[in-house]
């Protein structure tokens, strides 16, 4: 005689079914939190070497310089003594013609602004800065304070940096 067959292969297929969906399921959700986590570490790293290829690259524009008398209320990014933004996090210090742009690396640009902080003073001796020139020189002239601030968001615009560094540079 034979006996019914009662559907007990036909529930555990579908409950081996079942877990082996669960666990396609989580592995598939951990691969795609693992792509975002790559991504947003790429973008964080090409908007911070943005920002410190615009450090350099505003270093080299303040050599280029012979005074300090195109700083001013930072039309063009170039604040004078005392009238530097106040808080370079706030979006105002990012709007449109308060900074300049850098040259930038794989079409990621940074925007920059300098401010001439002007003579050191107080405990800062104007004279200790080492700079040599030929023979040990100290060269003569006047050393200006500069403080650069960059700011970069990166490739997908997910991650910002902003980057900040003085700089002196005798006239």
């Amino acid at each position: 005689m034979r006996k019914k067959q009662e559907g007990m292969i036909l529930l555990i297929s579908m409950m081996i079914l079942f877990m082996l969906t669960v666990v396609a399921l989580s592995t598939s959700k951990s691969s795609l939190m693992q792509a975002k986590m790559t991504a947003a570490v790429f973008d964080a790293n090409a908007s911070l070497n943005v920002t410190e290829a615009a450090l350099f690259e505003t270093a080299d524009f303040i050599e280029t310089l012979v005074n300090v008398d195109g700083f001013g209320s930072g039309g063009n990014g170039l604040y004078a003594e005392d009238n530097g933004p106040a808080d370079m996090f706030a979006d105002a210090t990012w709007a449109a013609g308060k900074y300049w742009t850098s040259t930038g690396i794989d079409g990621v640009t940074a925007q920059v602004f300098i401010e001439d902080l002007g003579i050191p003073n107080g405990s800062f001796d104007n004279t200790s800065i080492a700079q040599m020139g030929y023979g040990q020189t100290t060269g003569v002239g006047t050393v200006h304070i500069f403080k650069i601030v960059a700011r970069s968001l990166g490739p997908n615009g997910d991650s910002e940096r902003i980057t900040m560094t003085y700089y002196g540079k005798r006239f």
